[in-house]
């Protein structure tokens, strides 16, 4: 399995090289985007192609373990939103009963 900072890198350099691309025409432009949106949606169509079309993606994102980057992703993704998102009690209040069910 690819190590975190190896994924780092690789979308570190997809990054930069998309902006880079982006920026072409308009040097003094303002760009917006999220690369770690782009990649994964890249990892996940990466998941479904096959032949040339795999291989190109695969360039494309620098990740030829796919399987590594999606699990690291998903995984942090998933830590982060549960993270963000869990429902805490205080140990000292009760519930209505009728929210016992």
């Amino acid at each position: 399995m690819a190590s975190s900072s190896s994924l780092s890198k690789a979308n570190t350099t997809f990054s930069l090289a998309l902006l880079r691309k982006l920026s072409e025409d308009n040097k003094t432009a303002n760009i917006f985007f999220s690369p770690f949106s782009i990649s994964s949606a890249l990892a996940m169509v990466m998941l479904g192609a096959r032949g040339d079309t795999a291989t190109q993606i695969s360039e494309v994102i620098l990740c030829f373990d796919i399987w590594s980057m999606l699990f690291c992703t998903m995984v942090a993704v998933l830590h982060t939103f549960i993270k963000k998102n869990a429902i805490k009690r205080r140990k000292k209040f009760e519930r209505r009963e009728d929210h016992r069910r």
